[in-house]
């Protein structure tokens, strides 16, 4: 287990906090919980099939540009998404997650 891992489970922990904790509705969760996941790189997994998840889930929350009355990528996005779209993406965040704490374990 390396610092990197551990970095990685600690801002994914943060990540599904926000999911499930803050205030308001999932996409502002959503968005919440997407700045803790800005801070992480692919490096910071422990190996190619978990930075690919991370990239799709980035990738997902960034997929619009932003415009007027839209704070950043993110906010453009997560305004833009269908309850579903956003139900999906935190539940590859929660996945994530588990699997980066469950690697940590062992």
């Amino acid at each position: 287990m390396t610092g990197e891992n551990l970095y990685a489970e600690e801002k994914l922990y943060e990540a599904v906090h926000c999911l499930v904790t803050g205030p308001g509705p999932l996409r502002e969760r959503l968005a919440a919980a997407a700045i803790y996941l800005i801070r992480l790189t692919a490096k910071n997994f422990p190996d190619r099939a978990t930075a690919k998840v991370f990239e799709g889930i980035r990738e997902d929350l960034t997929i619009f540009e932003a415009g007027p009355g839209d704070d950043g990528a993110i906010d453009a996005t997560t305004k833009r998404l269908t309850d579903y779209d956003a139900d999906r993406i935190a539940n590859r965040i929660f996945e994530l997650y588990e699997k980066i704490k469950d690697m940590n374990r062992d």
